[in-house]
Order: C-alpha cells, then structure tokens, then sequence
C-alpha cells in the first residue's frame, strides 16, 4: 500500500497524459483520409527540412 502513496502523483500523471493522448489520436482518425494525408505529408516535410538543415544535403 505504500507503494501506491509514494507513487500516486507519477501514476496520475501518467493516466492524464495518456488520456490526453488518446483523445488526440481519436480526434485524428476522425478526420477524414485526405485530412490525414495532409496533416502527415505536412510533418513529414517539416521533418525533412529540418533534418536538412541539421545534417545538411546530400546524406543519403
């Protein structure tokens, strides 16, 4: 038992964040397909940008 009152703000925590993440990810496959394409095709070349900025081109 005092286990669970020593870890009961990291076990909260833990539940809100995974609540919060779960209501994202239903949010996101709400949407419709070409929505997620988008939103996917949009972070994908954020991604890629910023990878190129960082590394510089022509690494693979």
């Amino acid at each position: 038992m005092n286990f669970l009152f020593e870890y009961c703000p990291v076990l909260f925590a833990l539940i809100v964040l995974l609540t919060v993440g779960g209501f994202f990810v239903y949010g996101f496959i709400k949407q419709p397909s070409e929505v997620q394409l988008q939103k996917v095709k949009s972070w994908l070349l954020l991604a890629v940008t910023q990878a190129e900025a960082e590394l510089g081109g022509g690494t693979g």
